[in-house]
């Protein structure tokens, strides 16, 4: 076997990088198709779901609600101004220690409670789904009580 001494060319350099550059594209191109075929199809980004009120979750564990409070306190029944064919009712209502209020037949007074019906001596509330009826108190100061109110 004869070896030559021949001095390395210009173009034995360029065969040298045309192999190189070769190799990498076809590498490059051998990655770029076995990873189109191969790899898992791409997921679609998911649409943004509104959040879900926290009233619900705090139900299913036994946390109170917020509005728990108002719901758990007593309501009393002051006054009613009974509906008439014209119209709805009112009725004075108080929430516990707070002031009354008036509030129209059919109407929210509080978060969870609404005045669902009138009648000349009583309403009906609905309690967070519950029906519930006042009565109004005894009339302290009828025809033949004499007495003076805090005596």
């Amino acid at each position: 076997m004869t070896v030559s001494n021949r001095p390395i060319g210009w173009q034995s350099i360029l065969a040298h990088a045309a192999t190189a550059i070769s190799t990498v594209l076809l590498a490059w191109v051998a990655a770029y198709w076995t990873w189109h075929w191969v790899a898992p199809a791409a997921v679609p980004a998911a649409e943004p779901v509104a959040p879900l009120p926290s009233a619900s979750a705090a139900d299913w564990f036994g946390k109170p609600q917020k509005n728990q409070e108002i719901l758990r306190r007593p309501v009393g029944l002051l006054g009613v101004v009974a509906p008439s064919a014209s119209g709805k009712g009112y009725a004075i209502v108080r929430i516990g220690e707070q002031p009354a209020q008036s509030v129209k037949e059919g109407e929210a007074f509080a978060p969870g409670l609404k005045l669902f019906a009138i009648k000349p001596d009583s309403v009906t509330i609905d309690r967070g789904g519950t029906l519930e009826t006042l009565s109004l108190p005894e009339n302290r100061f009828s025809p033949g009580n004499t007495s003076t109110p805090g005596k």
